[in-house]
This record gives structure tokens, sequence and C-alpha cells, in this order.
């Protein structure tokens, strides 16, 4: 019997098209379908946005709650989240309540989004007695600075009225940010004392300045220079309002400017801890561990670009890979990466870009079929 060849897939999502979890398998079953001594090894992962939950169910043996909850646009939808009751437990990811991927394209516009949905997540694990949040910021249609969900659990919010007056706003936008004349924490506080939230994020964006949320991130998020301007203009006032509420400034704290500013708004007011999305995700998933016991890895994510490579699954993946002297091949839709020291294959190059946005799955497993010969190891291997 030929010897077993163990290949890991460890893929980031496909964003807009398909799930890590979707990625990883749909490679693993084409390479065991073309080679019989393949071992696929699924570990999809995430660095904190999309796909965050669901890399951390098994691992932390979580349930899944399903949620009626305030979306992006203030319309109801159906979110979920991750519970442990036993360990008293919660994993939230952003992106199921607060997504980019929840907005209509014509309709992406960060002045119009709010976090609300996600705060109203945070108060139900809260309700459920959960005493540690995890909370996987990324892939957000929002930069109001985490207000929409600090007022959802509590925070009081006044903006102007327009007429020399104020008024209570409990769906918070991020139009809105340059409007609050006030916030109140009420008596008792946001969460109780003995409630803990980490935030998992990947970027060391400030919540304010040129390399900070609005100037960085909400241009992708649908916002026109001149949108980026106002919204930049909101969160500078939104962080002195913290600072003179909470006494913690964020202003030019890193990773304060994740998802839009919700995480420096939870800093300030929740105490929240930042942590690396994906060093917690790989910790959980003992993913050095897994990359040294195999024979190949794969790798990748919808768009490979210069962040792939500074900080996000990728960037990780190879890393551990050259440490071990494992070799890594990198499956993606699309790369923009000129230097590389790994074998880099795209989507684009065998299929038009509008088949690989709309049909990822035939893509990857065609491109898997034609060009496996060419992949470490497997090209002494007799193709089926």
């Amino acid at each position: 019997m030929s010897k077993k060849v163990r290949v890991l897939g460890a893929f980031n999502a496909f964003k807009d098209t398909l799930s890590a979890e979707d990625v990883t398998n749909i490679t693993l079953e084409t390479l065991q379908r073309l080679y019989p001594e393949v071992e696929g090894i699924p570990l999809p992962l995430s660095d904190g946005g999309d796909g965050f939950l669901e890399s951390l169910r098994k691992p932390f043996n979580l349930d899944i709650i399903k949620a009626d909850v305030s979306g992006p646009l203030g319309n109801q939808i159906q979110a979920q989240w991750g519970f442990n009751g036993s360990q008293h437990l919660a994993v939230i990811e952003m992106a199921s309540a607060s997504g980019l991927w929840l907005v209509p394209t014509g309709q992406r516009n960060p002045l119009n989004t709010t976090t609300k949905g996600t705060g109203e997540l945070i108060s139900q694990a809260i309700s459920a007695g959960c005493k540690r949040i995890i909370l996987g910021v990324g892939g957000s249609a929002t930069n109001d600075g985490g207000l929409g969900a600090l007022a959802a659990l509590g925070l009081k919010v006044y903006i102007s009225d327009g007429s020399n007056g104020t008024k209570k706003c409990d769906t918070v936008t991020g139009s809105d940010l340059l409007r609050v004349s006030s916030i109140e924490v009420p008596e008792g506080g946001l969460i109780p004392s003995d409630v803990k939230i980490e935030i998992a994020c990947d970027v060391n964006s400030p919540f304010v300045g040129p390399t900070g949320a609005s100037h960085i991130f909400s241009p992708q998020k649908g916002a026109s220079p001149t949108d980026t301007i106002l919204l930049e203009e909101g969160m500078v006032r939104l962080a002195a309002l913290y600072h003179k509420t909470s006494g913690t400034s964020i202003a030019d704290a890193p990773g304060a400017g994740a998802a839009g500013g919700i995480a420096g708004g939870f800093m300030a007011m929740c105490n929240a801890v930042l942590k690396k999305g994906l060093e917690f995700v790989s910790e959980a998933h003992s993913l050095e561990d897994w990359i040294r016991k195999s024979d190949l890895v794969f790798t990748g994510e919808g768009m490979y670009d210069a962040t792939s490579a500074a900080g996000k699954v990728p960037w990780k993946v190879i890393e551990l890979g050259h440490r071990y002297n494992v070799p890594v091949v990198i499956l993606c839709g699309k790369s923009i990466v000129k230097d590389s020291n790994v074998p880099i294959f795209q989507l684009v190059d065998e299929f038009p870009l509008e088949k690989c946005l709309t049909d990822a799955s035939s893509c990857i497993r065609g491109l898997l079929e034609k060009r496996s010969q060419e992949f470490p190891l497997l090209k002494d291997l007799k193709k089926q």
C-alpha cells in the first residue's frame, strides 16, 4: 500500500463567495478523489471576521443559538452566536449581525449602518449567564465607533435634534456621530462587573487619523471620499466623548479602529481586551501541531494581497510551514502579491472573474483537476 500523504486544508473564507469550511472541504475532497494516497485534514480558520464562530464551534463545544436582532440597516434579521453553558462562554461573530454581506451592494454606505445588532447579541449572551464573551470583529458594514452596540447595552446616547435641542437615539448610525452631544452610562454600568469581553481582530489601525477606521476601511464599505471625511469628523468627536466619559483614550490606540471602531468603543466603555484574532483561533485549533504533523498544506483566501501576507490566515500558515519545513500552497481567487516564497494558484488564471465570483466551487475543482501535478509532493503521485 502506498504511503499516505497528509494534506492539511487551512483556509480563510473567500469573502462573499465561500466560507472557510466550504473552501477547505472542496479542496480536500477533490484532492482525495484525484489521489487515493491523500489523507485530507480539514482545519478551516478565521482571523476574527467571517467564519470566526464556525471556526471555534468544535474546539469550544459551542451550541449555536439563533437570535432575532437588528441588522446593519436597522431591519430585523436572524443572527446567531455560540454558547457553552458549562463554561459560561459566548462566542459572537460581529459579521453575523452587522456584516457587510447583509447589505445589498447598492445600499452599502457606513453612514447608514449600525452595530446595534451586535450589541443585542452581547446582551443576550449576558442574560444567558455568560461571564466570558469573545467577540470576533471584521467583515463589518459599519463605522459607528461601536456606539450602536453600546446603546443596545444601555448606553444613553443623545444627539442634536436640529433645533437647538437634543433627543435620545436608540439606533445609532455613522451619520449620527457628528450630532452626538453626550453619552451617559446607566447606573450599574453597561455590563456586569464579572463579565469580561475579549475582542479578536487582525488589524492594528487606530480609532482615528490617516490610518484609522474611517480613512482605511470605510471606502471598502461603500463610503465616498466626502462620506469618509464626515465619518472621520464624527469619530474624532466620539473619541473625545469616550475619553470624557470613561477616562480612557482610544484615539491612537492600536487596533481601536477595528471593524469601524467597535473595538475602541468597547475598550473605552467596557474595558474590553484586544487580542489578535488569528492567534486566538490558531491556538484554539492547535494549528502549529497540525502543520508540524502534515506533509503538505493548502491555505488562502479570496483576495491574496499585502494584508494576507501581514497577519492574516495565509501568513500564519506560511510562517509555521517554514518553521517545520512543510511545503505550503496558496490557493486563492485572485493574487496581487508579486514576490512570494510559496507557489500561488489563482482561480482567475483559469476562469473568468464573473464565474469565480458566482461559482467558486466548480472553479476550485477545475483548477485542482488541471494543475494538481504542479503541487509539491502530489506531482510525484499518479493522478486518477
